[in-house]
């Protein structure tokens, strides 16, 4: 489960990154992208977990589109990063259920 609960603590780590007000949209952004390629990194080498559930998939399609998206004028920053801390808490809590109730053998 280790793997699991590692992507788990990157997720919170996205998510307080997003809640960062000190850190300009720039760098909120960057540093969520930094840390969404590292907890993909963790997710190819351990057993591709998002593609096991059709909803982890598809949070993880919105995610990277959301993280897509480009800082500008015609952009509202502050819509994506409401958007991506929602979907960044949603698939949190769908791991924990999936881990909770068993639907993971590691």
């Amino acid at each position: 489960m280790a793997s699991l609960n590692k992507i788990v603590d990157y997720l919170g780590e996205i998510s307080q990154v997003i809640d960062d007000e000190s850190l300009s949209t720039e760098e909120q952004f960057g540093k969520a992208k930094l840390r969404w390629e590292k907890l993909k990194t963790i997710d190819d080498a351990n057993k591709d977990h998002f593609h096991n559930f059709r909803v982890l998939e598809d949070r993880a399609s919105e995610i990277e589109a959301l993280l897509g998206k480009q800082i500008n004028a015609e952009e509202d920053p502050d819509w994506i990063l409401d958007n991506l801390d929602d979907h960044i808490e949603a698939m949190g809590e769908d791991i924990e259920y999936f881990l909770d109730h068993g639907c993971w053998d590691e």
